[in-house]
């Protein structure tokens, strides 16, 4: 998959589920292989695609890392109704 592919699937993800898979034991492993490919400095050609799959690769992240935190990752999203 090439750097604009894994932008666009970045782009169109809506948990971090989507973008790490269902299992937390992976979110690590599975961050530094798309940290490698999409990193700036492996994309000279292409800086700004590059700097924004980066950037929403680590937000992704960070979000994975408060669900693990907080248990609920993996856990299907539940909306109250009052």
């Amino acid at each position: 998959m090439d750097l604009r592919q894994q932008l666009h699937l970045l782009q169109q993800a809506t948990c971090p589920e989507e973008v790490f898979g269902e299992g937390e034991t992976a979110v690590k492993a599975t961050y530094r292989h798309l940290a490698a490919q999409t990193h700036p400095d492996a994309h000279p050609h292409d800086q700004a695609a590059a700097d924004e799959a980066f950037k929403l690769l680590q937000t992704w992240y960070a979000e994975a890392q408060r669900k693990i935190t907080q248990g609920c990752y993996g856990q299907p999203l539940r909306i109250r109704v009052t």
